[in-house]
């Protein structure tokens, strides 16, 4: 969307995933993530994610949760169940993001919690909608292994530089006005799995081609044959159609 001088004002989906496209491009060889921030919709109740997994790669990763922008990645933590948020409007830990960040790190079974650290990132002023702006700030930060925290930037230049970045195809550090004392909000929660977005509980079950776990009662399967399967070849409803590989089941408290 443009504002009366011909900037843009806000930047929509497709803006965002040629930023995503730009970056990977550029980083996509050591970085993992940097995936269409489109792949991250999903419906409670009927869908997941559909971001390729990260397995044990360190990923960096613009999420839309509620129509927000912000910016995520495990690059800083001490392992990949460590994810570090940046978020323009320090709205919190808002439960897409959990869902999505889960998505995303799915094929890694050796945690069950992500540890979130929610940093000072808060500079966006209320009743605009530049938080795209922002989290495409943190992502080229994070790729250039720069921890954006508490680093403040100049709103009035952010459009100009997204689009001359995007023109040249070439990636830039967005320019800042100074740099805050950072902080961090530390929390902790399990992923979130199966088309309900809840905990792992119950018997599960893998799918084999997009590596998601489901609840056996979610998918309408029936815990004793589960059980009876051990390796079994299985499918999800959004993968069924397509050639699987064999999976686990396992039973968790």
């Amino acid at each position: 969307m443009l504002d009366e001088d011909g900037h843009l004002s806000e930047l929509t989906s497709d803006e965002i995933d040629k930023w995503m496209a730009l970056l990977r491009d550029k980083y996509g060889r050591r970085i993992s993530g940097l995936q269409d921030s489109v792949l991250g919709q999903c419906r409670k109740g009927t869908s997941l994610p559909k971001f390729r997994p990260v397995g044990r790669h360190r990923f960096v990763q613009i999420l839309n949760v509620n129509d927000h922008w912000v910016c995520v990645t495990s690059l800083f933590g001490e392992t990949t169940h460590d994810v570090y948020v940046y978020d323009s409007l320090f709205t919190g830990l808002n439960h897409s993001l959990i869902v999505q960040v889960s998505s995303l790190l799915r094929a890694d079974t050796s945690k069950d919690e992500v540890i979130f650290h929610i940093r000072s990132f808060k500079q966006q002023k209320r009743g605009t909608r530049t938080c795209g702006f922002y989290a495409a700030a943190a992502a080229v930060d994070c790729c250039m292994k720069a921890d954006p925290t508490g680093h403040i930037f100049e709103e009035s230049m952010l459009s100009r530089q997204f689009k001359s970045s995007l023109t040249s195809g070439k990636p830039a550090k967005f320019l800042t006005k100074g740099i805050v004392k950072g902080t961090e909000e530390i929390r902790k929660t399990v992923k979130r799995h199966c088309v309900c977005h809840g905990q792992s509980k119950g018997q599960m079950i893998q799918c084999s081609k997009c590596f998601s776990w489901f609840h056996a009662v979610c998918v309408g399967l029936r815990a004793m044959d589960i059980r009876k399967m051990g390796k079994v070849i299985w499918a999800c409803p959004c993968c069924n159609h397509k050639e699987p590989e064999s999976v686990d089941t396992v039973l968790l408290d």
